[in-house]
């Protein structure tokens, strides 16, 4: 299932929360990272166990409040009506630093923009990259749904921060960028694939996280190529995967796509502490992910797969 996971410690708590089927091994990698100033959110395609549930690990001595939210899901078999597939696209901004004003909404026109058809979208891979002057949280869903009750995002006042989803688009092919703070925030948005009923394409397969990389170093402005792991060796096209960033001074890791195009922002890391985000990558032709560290210090990283399109 496409879950975003939510959790923020009590008190002075901090540690991370691991989400994978029940009946296997406990990852390494972390699903969210959090502590006691605000409710950290991650979003990913988790696997079910074969009872129907899912573990969700706190990784800290203390208690944890952990929110989660179902934004769709994905079937291991045929079922009575035609699923959607998934598509790449070469990551695309769709909008650029449009400001959404202090509890304002914003209508992001999705369908037919970036690479997206005009009709037969169900769902657009958006990440979405902030900055305010206050604090608040940042709801993405479809022009013309319920206002939802849980965020994508609790952001920082005056840092940099970013979020991954899976989003359907609502009316019109619009989706609602729905600001709930005090302050307006500056947001760009980057589309890279979509999910169609339309045509076929790649089915979403999600997969007990699986390590890509250990702890590495990526130089100032350079860039590591990541090798899959866990997956079969032919026919797919993307991976869902978790970077890890831990860096000294405030930056961020991309992952920089075949041939010209964005680079699309996994992680925003600074101050020493380290951040957790998520993506959807489409491999190269050489079947790698290429990441690449934007600043000016070096970043330790760490990437896992928890899912992959094939």
């Amino acid at each position: 299932m496409v879950l975003n996971v939510g959790a923020k410690g009590a008190w002075f708590n901090s540690g991370s929360v691991t989400v994978h089927p029940p009946g296997e091994a406990e990852p390494q990698s972390a699903t969210v990272l959090y502590d006691s100033t605000r409710t950290a959110a991650n979003l990913i395609i988790a696997k079910v166990g074969t009872d129907g549930r899912i573990n969700v690990a706190n990784r800290s001595a203390q208690p944890v409040n952990v929110y989660l939210d179902v934004h769709g899901y994905t079937l291991d078999h045929a079922a009575a009506t035609i699923g959607a597939t998934y598509l790449p696209l070469t990551p695309t901004r769709i909008a650029n630093k449009i400001v959404v004003p202090a509890w304002g909404n914003y209508e992001l026109a999705t369908t037919g923009a970036g690479g997206l058809p005009s009709t037969g979208v169900d769902a657009v891979a958006l990440t979405a990259t902030l900055t305010s002057a206050g604090t608040g949280t940042i709801r993405a869903y479809a022009a013309g749904d319920v206002f939802p009750a849980e965020a994508n995002i609790d952001y920082p006042a005056n840092t940099a921060a970013q979020f991954f989803t899976l989003v359907k688009p609502g009316t019109g092919g619009k989706v609602n960028l729905h600001n709930l703070g005090g302050q307006p925030v500056e947001l760009s948005v980057d589309v890279s694939g979509y999910s169609t009923s339309a045509q076929r394409g790649a089915a979403i397969r999600a997969i007990s996280p699986v390590p890509l990389t250990g702890k590495v170093t990526i130089a100032p402005g350079g860039t590591r190529a990541v090798t899959p792991a866990g997956v079969p060796s032919s026919g797919v096209s993307a991976l869902g995967i978790t970077v890890a960033a831990q860096g000294a001074a405030n930056g961020a890791v991309v992952v920089v796509p075949a041939g010209s195009g964005n680079g699309v922002r996994v992680v925003a890391y600074g101050g020493g502490k380290e951040s957790i985000g998520s993506t959807v990558a489409a491999l190269r032709p050489d079947g790698t992910i290429v990441l690449k560290n934007e600043d000016t210090s070096q970043v330790t990283v760490s990437v896992s797969a928890y899912a992959y399109f094939g």
